[in-house]
């Protein structure tokens, strides 16, 4: 199997999980309200923009020659980089705040 290949099967493996994660992220917040609401909503809204960049960004790769795809994979690389971040952002929304030690309080 070719490098090109085994790159945009593991590639398109991602991009399915995207689809799951993006459902699960839906649940989460599906309860939000008021301005919380409004931000998770714009964030959706980002992370499916992502996915179709990272969709026809993959598709450049599979698109290109064997001698020619890899000039395509930095562009890849960041939006699977973005995309990533902002579910983490996503997600920090739903993390249960830590508790700060004060000494001597």
């Amino acid at each position: 199997m070719s490098d090109k290949k085994a790159y945009v099967d593991r590639k398109k493996i991602e991009l399915d999980k995207w689809k799951v994660e993006l459902e699960e992220l839906r649940r989460m917040a599906k309860d939000s309200t008021g301005a919380l609401k409004a931000k998770l909503d714009n964030q959706m809204v980002e992370l499916q923009r992502l996915r179709g960049e990272g969709r026809r960004r993959l598709e450049r790769v599979v698109d290109a020659s064997e001698d020619a795809w890899d000039g395509f994979r930095g562009d890849v690389e960041h939006t699977w980089k973005a995309f990533r971040n902002t579910v983490n952002y996503f997600k920090s929304h739903f993390k249960e705040p830590r508790k700060s030690s004060k000494k001597g309080a």
